[in-house]
């Protein structure tokens, strides 16, 4: 009779594979993603767990192989799993852990080990194997073992508002002032300002609207006598910031009451400075003002890098800064 034929190993895959998804669904209670045969480069699929009912997202990589013939190298523990050279560049690589199942014919073993290239040995020229142990029942202590490599999934729920209201808030914002406070400034402490700048930066509608636009304050020192370039530890905290890369070039409005001023004046050296109609003016080293300059437009360009800005957008800010740098000091 002419018709089409199934051959042994045919038959054998789709019963393994019928075989491990029901196993997945129905003994572990998750999900089976099973990659297509046109793409299985070294995977078969992935379970994503499922943790009380709840999907979780947590993923973890399968290669799931069915036959008598993979239960032929036995060792005193187990069994030798088998493989190409070329595999393992793929498991370990893969973005999540990766577990080897092997199930005999009439699925009355069915065993597992988690991928780790610490266990491998070389076997032939090109190949290498790992040990799947006897005591690695696929019945018994599998769920237990895969929960615990992935971890188990956290309630973001508190993080998820916190950015949905901060968000909202930055939103209807016109600008943004940046408070520092004393202890942060005592204790070199740039979490708060690192972490704002971060967000802002990584979001490209806040970046875009706060460009040039918002200001630094120091507000606890609003009772010092001395101006704030004239405190030696506000200025070690401003010229630490410079260090880390902290995108005031960007950011920053060029009003002087911005707090550019300060960011400028704790970074040269004062020659001196006098109050001239409730004003006071300073005069500036030259040398250090030159390498302010430099450092400025350094912090500009690696800023406007990262985040791919218009090249437009830095020479427009370029020109602010120098413009300010010759109206904005008095």
């Amino acid at each position: 009779m002419n018709f089409p034929t199934q051959s042994h190993s045919q038959k054998m895959g789709r019963a393994g594979e019928s075989r491990w998804a029901d196993f997945v669904v129905n003994s572990l209670g998750c999900i089976y993603h099973k990659i297509d045969g046109s793409d299985d480069f070294g995977l078969d699929g992935h379970i994503e767990l499922v943790d009380d009912g709840l999907v979780t997202g947590k993923l973890v990589a399968m290669q799931v192989k069915h036959g008598d013939s993979y239960f032929s190298h036995k060792t005193s523990l187990g069994y030798k799993y088998i493989a190409k050279d070329k595999y393992l560049n793929y498991y370990l690589n893969a973005p999540s852990a990766v577990f080897i199942v092997i199930m005999s014919g009439d699925f009355s073993e069915m065993l597992w080990v988690k991928f780790d290239i610490q266990n491998i040995f070389p076997y032939g020229k090109n190949s290498w194997w790992i040990e799947i142990p006897n005591t690695n029942n696929l019945l018994s202590n599998f769920k237990q073992h895969l929960f615990s490599v992935a971890g188990r999934a956290f309630d973001y729920s508190e993080t998820i508002n916190y950015f949905k209201t901060l968000n909202l808030s930055l939103n209807k914002a016109d600008n943004l002032t940046i408070g520092i406070s004393k202890k942060e400034v005592d204790t070199l402490d740039f979490t708060g300002v690192l972490s704002t700048f971060s967000h802002i930066s990584k979001n490209v509608a806040f970046r875009n609207k706060f460009r040039s636009s918002c200001s630094v304050c120091f507000p606890q020192y609003t009772d010092d006598p001395r101006e704030l370039y004239q405190i030696p530890e506000v200025v070690c905290w401003i010229r630490q910031t410079i260090e880390l890369d902290i995108p005031w070039f960007y950011f920053l409005s060029m009003d002087s009451h911005s707090g550019i001023k300060i960011i400028l004046l704790s970074c040269v050296i004062v020659e001196s400075q006098k109050k001239i109609d409730n004003s006071m003016h300073v005069q500036i080293d030259n040398e250090s003002l030159s390498e302010f300059l430099i450092t400025a437009f350094l912090n500009l360009n690696t800023f406007t890098e990262k985040y791919g800005v218009n090249l437009e957008i830095n020479k427009e800010l370029s020109k602010k800064i120098a413009k300010f740098l010759v109206y904005g000091l008095s």
